[in-house]
């Protein structure tokens, strides 16, 4: 490992031990936080409110279902080239799914920065929201110990990537899944 990459592991643990001192004490509102950033939660509540049509158009749901997975598969990638162990192995069976035995970069980090951009990208008034939950999730990640700093940092940058550059592409996106958003409420 070379000096620099070492001196920057050692920072990355260092401050990372720092937020779990400080965090400590909150170990409860953290694991719900942690929990709240797991894909299961998101799967079913897109399910929902797309088979109800809920809070957002169904080609924008469609989209963000689509944006979410492409994050997801990006991350998990990534972590099987990067293979960066965790940095705590209890913690690993309490928290994280199995055979996901690598953290950078959080996948969890990654799907809250989809979510936070493309909600912010396509509700402004409300994105901000997701922006807040997603730092908390971030910060619990690291508090449980599942993820290091830098783990949810590069997380987050692939998060923010995927989200705008499929909001860039939007438009032609979002008119693939129109004959389908249509076409579903007719079969119920």
């Amino acid at each position: 490992m070379a000096t620099g990459e070492s001196s920057l592991d050692e920072w990355d643990k260092r401050v990372s031990q720092k937020i779990v001192d400080r965090t400590a004490k909150h170990k409860t509102l953290f694991s719900l936080l942690a929990l709240s950033g797991n894909a299961q939660p998101w799967i079913i509540l897109s399910v929902v409110f797309f088979i109800f049509d809920i809070f957002m158009d169904r080609t924008i749901n469609i989209f963000q279902l689509l944006v979410l997975g492409v994050s997801g598969l990006t991350t998990i990638i990534i972590k099987f080239i990067v293979k960066r162990k965790r940095p705590s192995d209890d913690m690993l069976k309490k928290y994280v799914a199995r055979g996901d035995y690598y953290s950078f970069p959080s996948g969890h980090a990654s799907r809250m920065a989809t979510s936070a951009i493309v909600m912010i990208l396509f509700f402004p008034e409300v994105g901000w929201l997701f922006c807040i939950w997603a730092i908390g999730v971030n910060i619990a990640r690291i508090s449980l110990r599942l993820h290091y700093v830098l783990d949810v940092i590069g997380g987050t940058v692939v998060g923010l990537i995927i989200g705008v550059i499929f909001f860039i592409f939007a438009g032609p996106i979002l008119e693939l899944f129109v004959p389908f958003a249509e076409w579903f409420p007719h079969i119920f």
